[in-house]
């Protein structure tokens, strides 16, 4: 059913505010009850009489089940009007209904005859001036969708002017009006505030309508003097600034909110100490213009320090992202202050302004010299102006100039002429991946990635009219584009084109456009994209160095390079997949434990061909007891059923159940786990496949470790032509990054004793079920195994709608809801947050202790004040004491009370006389950047059967410096994982943006409890920097605690070094911890072996 959802009771929704409205027992009149949630909450939970008006014959079958009395029909047939002549409502609902109606003002006067005189109507209804649908109607986008705002079936809309004159003219009166919010980003729009010019987006931000989603209503027959209209909220309203007391010895820091709608806390008034020195205003956390005024006894102070880059009478413009005011306390000690910030802009400049106020700065910074400059220069060179004027003129009078004339203007067209065809592809960035031709549909799909390089947004695409009159242009994902160019990770540079009744040619065009209007028409030769030889690729090389420069081509380079990994991956494959039949066979009769594997697998509507290769796939296994359970979730193509059917008559070990309904996923696969039979149970989609090996590897490791309840497998993907690529060599059990994305996924096959422990899949769950699952799983399973093999080929069928994220936010919902209900059965308590890496969640643990922190700095950086400055100021934790040898005391030159100086260099007595619980080593050349840092740490740090915690270091140039280490013992070094990856991207699966286990940390950053620090024996001062780290963590290791690296925390190496051990230093290390325990228990296997 379309309108199949879950009902919402918080009243944040418009579902849970009309129920909040609704007294016991009332007679209700519902217009449109949909899935008939609402309908049975009323009439089960608050014992309502509820009566309804629905023109779905299914709909109004299936709410009829606990309704008290309805209609069928449509509304705007008004037949209704007659059957219920003859009662009376205390309420009548219209839950986002008069939308769909033609003429809402008929209905709303018919539906006043049957509401008593104390009753109440309750209307919802979707705001058409939400900032999402402005953003679209600015870049000339309306489009209808399948649900939300601009549902297709929409017919009329209004804003609040509109509803107050359509109340006014039924005679309606408004009782209430609230709001329902969702922030850009978070509809079913695929856009951003970064599709508007920058110069525009503050003032989209901070519309008051701009994050109403939906009006809510209470109306009723009599005016109400005491009507509420709430005023609608807005995130981006809200400021936080910051008062810093700075009392010489000592900063204490107070935030305050502000709103520039509302204009809640735009004045402030303050009691200021008679110890102060000064106070510090951060009047917000970017760029932007206020108006700002400190008043004292009636006296406006005039005497600031500001770094603002412009200022005129009380008004300030910051072109910092760290804005500040200062007054100093010589002028408002003892005193009554007074406040006052008006804003006028917050957030990035466009280039212009930007420019401007540059100039400005510099401009005034260097007025004085440039006046004495020009004086000299006037001077001095006076004569010689005249003189050059006078030849000038002698020059343009002569017969040759006059002569050479006319060949000057040809050739100055022409040039022009070049320099515009330069020009406009100056402003493109793209490539043209993929060409291919449906047959069958007559379809013509480009797919490829484009960017405007004069602001890095993504492009707009159009098709000559005489190629084709029906396109549709999808966007994608493509992270590797926004590294390689360094753009923003929201930009979806990546285009199919899908262009329907053409004629195939050699020859295509598409037109580029950039959001300033520049357009430009580019030919595709589609033979040109078939697989080109080495010397036509070595031509193509030294034409974009020709064309390029050696610099941008050796980009380029870069950037296809990387894309070759599929060929790659299939010398990797024939490298490493070769398979000795006769030796397995040999191993399955060899086998003491042969149990049936029951592998099931939901099927809906799937393509013929897909299922009938994922079949085949089973029955190519080389180990043969099976059995395959098939649930058809009462699939509506007529092919399904006879193919399932000739299927298992072929093979009795193909099992099937035919449902009578359609459950979707979870409902299908509970249905085919009932028919199955094994001990095991293996879970798999309908149009994967399994590699003919997989079974033989499941069976083969239960007979070498017979207590396995839990076994997952790694995949890759499988495309429409049968190839693969996009492997995913998983890590070992690693729990903690399981619980910030689901990464075993397939194929997972679990013990049957488990599956009843822990029950099937949960409807409930729907579009994360898997992840619900496996979560509910682990937490029960004896042993959990990893088979380090591609066993898996997840197909991905290519389609002109792109996947796109935001359209599974359901999912992502239901995924977050599965981690929160995971954390409650561990008796865990945190906050379950969604990411901006779709499928990836954080959390945010609760504690009720907040221990003191030692901050122990080592290292020999002779800048420590930096460090020591961005630890102050940053730190978002305040319970700390920081640690400095007391040699370094000359290289600071404040003296704070947080701040102790020891005498020794000595990591373990620094230790001894630290006060903090715990202990933080951070190297002294490691700024803490702003936002959480500190805190992060100790969000693991706290955690029960955590021993250690480290953090991402990266270097100025945001490149990932140290994201946790292992032992690379062929080339005996340390080997620091994604060292020279850029920050901005994922990493490989995640693995930089998401916290895991790990197998080492280092002691550039390393939280450890003093005591755990203390019982390991500390840290073993006589190993080299970087192996004092690793040693700590194999000895925590040790003492069954674990190490984990979260990416929330991030430092900035200013000191960028690569140091190598030298065989000594490696030997030494040897000698302490043997291979056994130095191996890596996470890692996969070929990528530690460099294999990968």
């Amino acid at each position: 059913m379309k309108y199949d959802f879950d009902l919402a009771l918080d009243q944040n929704t418009s579902t849970g505010k009309i129920i909040a409205h609704i007294k016991d027992g009332s007679r209700v009149l519902e217009f449109g009850p949909g899935n008939g949630r609402v309908t049975r909450y009323l009439t089960e939970v608050k014992q309502c009489r509820v009566s309804i008006v629905e023109f779905d014959k299914e709909l109004y079958i299936e709410v009829m089940k606990f309704a008290d009395d309805g209609f069928l029909g449509n509304i705007e047939d008004f037949e209704w009007c007659e059957y219920f002549s003859d009662q009376l409502f205390d309420v009548i609902i219209f839950a986002d209904v008069l939308e769909h109606l033609q003429d809402p003002l008929k209905v709303l006067e018919c539906s006043k005859k049957c509401l008593k005189s104390d009753g109440v109507f309750l209307v919802s209804f979707p705001n058409i001036g939400h900032n999402s649908v402005l953003i679209d109607l600015f870049n000339n986008n309306f489009c209808y969708n399948e649900y939300g705002l601009l549902d297709k079936t929409h017919n009329t809309f209004y804003t609040q002017n509109g509803f107050e004159k359509l109340f006014e003219k039924t005679g309606l009166y408004i009782n209430e009006e609230d709001y329902t919010y969702a922030q850009v980003g978070q509809t079913e729009f695929d856009n951003s505030y970064a599709d508007l010019p920058i110069e525009i987006q503050y003032d989209f931000k901070i519309r008051p309508f701009g994050e109403v989603y939906q009006y809510f209503f209470v109306l009723s027959l009599k005016a109400n003097v005491s009507f509420k209209r709430k005023i609608p909220e807005n995130s981006n309203a809200v400021v936080q600034l910051y008062l810093v007391y700075d009392y010489g010895n000592d900063i204490k820091v107070e935030p305050w909110l502000l709103n520039v709608l509302t204009g809640e806390n735009q004045t402030v008034v303050l009691d200021i100490p008679d110890a102060l020195n000064a106070l510090k205003i951060v009047p917000m956390q970017s760029k932007g213009i206020l108006e700002f005024k400190a008043v004292t006894e009636g006296v406006e102070i005039k005497t600031l320090t500001t770094n603002a880059i412009w200022q005129t009478e009380d008004t300030y413009a910051f072109l910092n992202s760290h804005p500040f005011l200062r007054v100093e306390g010589e002028y408002i000690r003892g005193r009554k202050l007074t406040l006052y910030f008006k804003f006028f802009y917050l957030g990035e400049y466009g280039e212009i302004q930007k420019k401007i106020l540059i100039d400005y700065y510099k401009k005034k910074n260097e007025n004085t010299k440039l006046c004495k400059k020009m004086e000299l220069v006037s001077e001095e060179n006076g004569n010689k102006i005249e003189i050059m004027k006078m030849r000038y003129m002698q020059m343009l009078d002569s017969n040759l100039w006059k002569t050479l004339e006319g060949i000057r203007k040809l050739s100055n067209l022409y040039k022009r002429k070049q320099q515009l065809i330069q020009k406009k592809n100056s402003f493109f960035q793209y490539s043209i991946d993929a060409f291919d031709f449906d047959h069958e549909k007559n379809i013509v799909v480009i797919r490829g990635w484009g960017f405007s390089k004069s602001d890095n947004r993504r492009l707009n695409y159009d098709v000559p009219v005489e190629e084709g009159v029906y396109f549709k242009v999808a966007r994608q994902e493509r992270f590797d584009v926004c590294d390689i160019f360094d753009l923003e990770r929201d930009c979806k540079p990546g285009f199919i084109i899908e262009i329907e009744g053409v004629r195939l040619k050699r020859y295509h065009h598409i037109i580029l456009k950039t959001k300033t209007g520049v357009e430009l028409l580019i030919k595709i030769d589609r033979f040109n994209l078939e697989q080109k030889s080495f010397k036509q690729k070595t031509k193509a090389e030294l034409k974009a160095i020709r064309r390029l420069g050696i610099a941008e081509a050796y980009k380029k380079f870069i950037f296809h390079k990387a894309h070759r990994s599929s060929d790659d991956y299939d010398y990797w494959i024939y490298k490493n997949e070769k398979v000795d039949l006769e030796k397995i066979r040999q191993d399955i009769n060899s086998f003491e434990i042969t149990p049936k594997i029951s592998v099931v697998v939901p099927v809906y509507n799937v393509e013929e061909k897909w299922l009938q290769k994922c079949i085949d796939s089973l029955r190519k296994q080389v180990y043969k007891n099976w059995e395959l359970c098939i649930a058809d979730d009462c699939s509506t193509k007529t092919y399904v059923r006879p193919l399932l059917e000739t299927m298992s008559q072929k093979d009795k070990r193909i099992k099937l159940v035919f449902r009578n309904e359609n459950g979707h996923i979870s409902q299908a696969t509970n249905s085919a786990i009932e028919i199955s039979t094994g001990e095991f149970i293996g879970f798999m989609d309908n149009d994967d496949e399994l590699s003919p090996i997989a079974l033989y590897e499941v069976i083969k490791a239960i007979n070498e470790q017979s207590d396995i309840d839990f076994i997952y497998t790694d995949e890759d993907k499988i495309n429409v032509k049968g190839k693969r690529f996009d492997p995913f060599f998983k890590p070992n059990w690693n729990p903690v990054l399981l619980c910030g994305h689901n990464y075993i996924t397939h194929f997972v096959v679990i013990k049957r004793t488990l599956l009843d422990k822990v029950g099937a899949l949960r409807s409930t769950m729907d579009g994360s079920q898997d992840y619900d699952f496996v979560l509910r799983a682990t937490e029960q399973a004896k042993h959990i195994w990893h088979i380090p093999k591609i066993l898996y080929h997840w197909r991905t069928i290519e389609t002109s709608v792109a996947f796109d994220p935001k359209s599974k936010e359901y999912a992502y919902t239901a995924g977050k809801k599965a981690l929160e209900e995971s954390l409650a059965r561990k008796n865990l308590h945190g906050n379950v947050k969604m990411t901006q890496n779709y499928g990836a969640y954080k959390i945010n643990y609760n504690y009720e202790i907040k221990p003191m922190l030692s901050i122990i700095l080592w290292g020999a950086n002779k800048d420590i004040e930096k460090t020591v400055n961005a630890i102050l100021d940053n730190a978002d934790y305040s319970n700390f004491e920081i640690l400095i040898p007391a040699e370094q005391k000359e290289l600071l030159k404040y003296e704070d009370t947080r701040i102790r100086f020891l005498q020794s260099y000595s990591f373990n007595k620094r230790v001894e006389e630290a006060k903090g619980q715990y202990l933080l080593f951070l190297k002294n050349s490691i700024l803490l950047e702003k936002k959480r840092n500190i805190s992060e740490l100790l969000n693991y740090g706290l955690k029960d059967g955590v021993g250690i915690v480290g953090g991402k270091i990266v270097t100025k140039e945001n490149i990932v410096y140290n994201a946790g280490v292992w032992i690379d013992d062929e080339n005996q070094q340390i080997h620091y994982t994604h060292r020279g990856c850029s920050d901005r991207s994922l990493g490989y699966y995640f693995r930089i943006v998401l916290p895991q286990n790990v197998f080492a940390v280092t002691e550039d950053c390393l939280l450890i409890s003093k005591e755990n620090y203390l019982k390991a024996g500390g840290i073993n001062e006589s190993l080299v920097d970087g192996l004092k780290g690793i040693d700590l963590c194999l000895k925590i290791r040790s003492m069954n605690l674990d190490i984990v690296w979260t990416p929330y925390f991030k430092g900035v190496e200013g000191c960028v070094e690569n140091k190598l051990l030298t065989k000594q230093e490696y030997c030494k290390f040897n000698e302490v911890w043997p291979s056994e325990k130095r191996r890596d228990p996470y890692i996969n296997p070929w990528i530690l072996n460099n294999e990968v």
